[in-house]
């Protein structure tokens, strides 16, 4: 994972075959750094490069039924928490790299986002400018003539004939000695002669 590169030694299977041996100068690489130091390497690896070199130099150690951190406990407890580690970074660099084309897209999205809500903005600040007063429509025509207006006339209604009296006759006629419906005077009785 460090990029330690590997030493050619025999095939202990094979003795006329070369293999790629990492188990030397990864020890070299621990003694140097120290405990503390490669504590620090291990919290500061940058898992979001990993390079894809590594990763198929991995691949095949990782894919062994033997390098799991049940199988590594068994040996070494320090031994474990590595293959542990190597394991999660190898898993990392996977699940990023499926990730990775989402997150390019995401990132596009939301930068056409953002462009979209400032024109949407500077479009509503234009809205927001006062405009010049517009007149009031004048009102509309009638549609008929209003009619004139209303003016008193004088009534014409026959009016009753006040006390009993009637065209031709004299006033205080009826039943108080007046005339009668002849026009005669009678006497004050009222009685006829």
């Amino acid at each position: 994972m460090f990029g330690v590169k590997s030493v050619k030694i025999p095939d202990p299977d094979n003795p006329q075959k070369k293999i790629d041996d990492y188990w030397g100068p990864s020890s070299k690489m621990l003694n140097d750094l120290g405990p503390d130091k490669f504590k620090q390497a291990l919290i500061d690896f940058d898992k979001d490069n990993i390079p894809e070199s590594i990763i198929k130099q991995i691949d095949p150690i990782c894919d062994q039924d033997d390098f799991t951190p049940e199988a590594i406990a068994k040996v070494s407890v320090a031994c474990e928490a590595m293959c542990m580690w190597s394991q999660a970074m190898r898993t990392y660099y996977y699940v990023a790299k499926e990730v990775e084309p989402k997150r390019i897209k995401l990132a596009a999205a939301t930068e056409k986002l953002a462009e979209a809500t400032a024109s949407r903005e500077a479009a509503e600040a234009k809205l927001k400018v006062p405009l010049a007063p517009t007149p009031a429509p004048a009102p509309a025509p009638h549609a008929y003539p209003s009619p004139p207006p209303l003016t008193p006339t004088p009534h014409r209604h026959p009016s009753p004939c006040p006390g009993g009296q009637r065209e031709g006759g004299s006033a205080g006629g009826g039943a108080a000695g007046g005339g009668g419906q002849d026009g005669t005077t009678r006497g004050a009785g009222g009685a006829a002669p």
